[in-house]
């Protein structure tokens, strides 16, 4: 994908967040439906090979992590870079209970 296609992607799916958003549906979004319709695809637009087609493990899911379990791993040449732990929509992000999930991966 180029970089002029990512950044169309990227728009259609603020486009689509703003649509659900003004209908009321952020509520009724999971954190399931919100990964699968907002996170992966951002993450695609951005050049990570979400399925591994061509890069074994570059992004992995479910991983076990410090006693816990994260929703998505991503690696370059086998090394974790960074981990992303989806929520549904309308979740507490600034609880104490987030907080301490994040702290402890």
């Amino acid at each position: 994908m180029s970089k002029e296609e990512s950044k169309q992607q990227i728009q259609k799916l603020v486009e689509k967040y703003q649509r659900v958003k003004e209908v009321g549906k952020i509520n009724s979004y999971n954190e399931a439906q919100t990964r699968n319709e907002f996170i992966e695809p951002f993450f695609e637009c951005l050049g990570w090979d979400m399925r591994n087609a061509t890069y074994d493990n570059e992004v992995t899911t479910e991983e076990s992590i410090s006693g816990g379990r994260i929703d998505l791993a991503f690696r370059i040449a086998g090394i974790s870079k960074f981990y992303l732990e989806a929520k549904k929509m309308n979740a507490d992000i600034e609880s104490a209970a987030s907080a301490k999930q994040a702290i402890n991966y």
